[in-house]
């Protein structure tokens, strides 16, 4: 016997929820009766999502009343996306200057030559750590359930690692590295929030 879904009367509505009625005939099985009853539903009511799906066994009828619920979302996501950047810097250990300003003897004496060398000493060159500008920023987006699909995380996955063709928020193609996202969904039906850093750099294109 086929499971059917029939919407019975007695909705009840108010300014902010909504409560639909449905009468599921032909299963005495509450996981068949709720798939049943999630298929037929309508996904909103008056702009509003679902927020519960539950069914009551009618005893004796071989059937189930099923009651969906509707309400605003407990979450509005915002219109526009967040961000955070650093531009704290980092440090890298040089050993050879970029040019020598000047060679300063002590009197009666010769300056040696170095070669550019930092921090000669007799066993080594010791060279010297340097504060150089390292740039990061990350971005947080909310987006539908549906824009989030598999091909879509595949899509972020195979950019992972790679850096911008073109222009991209001020940077030239082959300054932007994508580091990678990671994502969420707060519940069945509700919005994702994905969220994704970018290091700019000057390095070769990798496309």
């Amino acid at each position: 016997m086929a499971v059917t879904v029939q919407e019975r009367y007695g909705r009840r509505l108010s300014d902010k929820n909504a409560e639909l009625l449905y009468l599921i005939r032909g299963t005495s099985d509450d996981a068949t009766a709720r798939t049943a009853l999630s298929a037929a539903a309508p996904t909103t009511h008056d702009g509003l999502p679902i927020s519960d799906i539950e069914v009551e066994e009618l005893e004796g009828l071989d059937a189930y009343l099923g009651t969906v619920q509707y309400a605003p979302p407990d979450f509005e996501p915002p219109a526009e996306p967040s961000f955070s950047f650093d531009t704290s810097g980092g440090t890298q250990h040089i050993t050879q200057s970029l040019g020598t300003v000047g060679s300063y003897p002590a009197p009666g004496g010769n300056a040696p030559n170095f070669g550019g060398a930092i921090g000669v000493t007799q066993d080594s060159v010791e060279g010297v750590d340097i504060t150089v500008p390292v740039y990061t920023f990350s971005e947080t987006h909310y987006l539908s359930a549906g824009t989030v699909t598999n091909a879509y995380k595949g899509t972020l996955f195979n950019l992972t690692g790679k850096v911008n063709s073109g222009g991209f928020k001020g940077l030239a193609a082959g300054e932007c590295l994508f580091l990678g996202a990671s994502g969420s969904q707060r519940g069945v039906g509700e919005d994702c929030r994905y969220h994704e850093s970018a290091l700019p750099f000057l390095g070769p294109t990798v496309r």
